[in-house]
């Protein structure tokens, strides 16, 4: 088991790259939210390497996809690239690699500009599935956003805390 290290760099102008290692969970996904949050103020594309990722959790995913809606809704864009084992199959069983957003590798993702794809928000339903959205961002009153739903209504469950 790898202990939990993000490495960042600047793969082209504008593009930001986030290497995940290890696993990925609730006693680390603010620092994961942390990176994500910072690049997203600084480039138009994040690719999220998951190739040495060993395990991801729903908080992780929260995370990603909370990122994910926000970039998409200024005309930026997140993608994740190279997850295998146990990462691919989370994120296969909850939608994720099938909307655009998980590539197999950095060279696939790069294909698709930021701003030249569809926005369509993504929701974590109930059992942990995505359902696509094309209203905008849905929040709570202390603005944090909505999971655990598939329609309008907001969900009291929030990983991002």
């Amino acid at each position: 088991m790898r202990t939990f290290k993000l490495t960042e760099r600047a793969i082209q102008p504008g593009c930001h790259q986030i290497e995940v290692e290890g696993e990925v969970d609730l006693a680390v996904a603010d620092e994961l939210k942390d990176a994500l949050e910072r690049a997203a103020t600084e480039h138009d594309q994040i690719l999220i390497g998951l190739q040495r990722c060993e395990f991801i959790d729903s908080t992780a995913i929260a995370v990603i996809v909370h990122v994910y809606n926000q970039m998409t809704t200024q005309g930026k864009r997140v993608a994740v690239h190279g997850p295998s084992g146990q990462v691919h199959r989370v994120l296969s069983i909850t939608g994720l690699v099938h909307n655009g957003l998980v590539f197999e590798t950095a060279d696939e993702a790069l294909e698709v500009p930021a701003g030249n794809s569809r926005h369509e928000e993504v929701v974590l339903d109930g059992g942990g599935c995505t359902t696509p959205f094309s209203s905008s961002f849905r929040s709570d009153r202390r603005g944090r956003q909505a999971l655990g739903a598939r329609d309008a209504r907001v969900s009291p469950r929030d990983p991002l805390g």
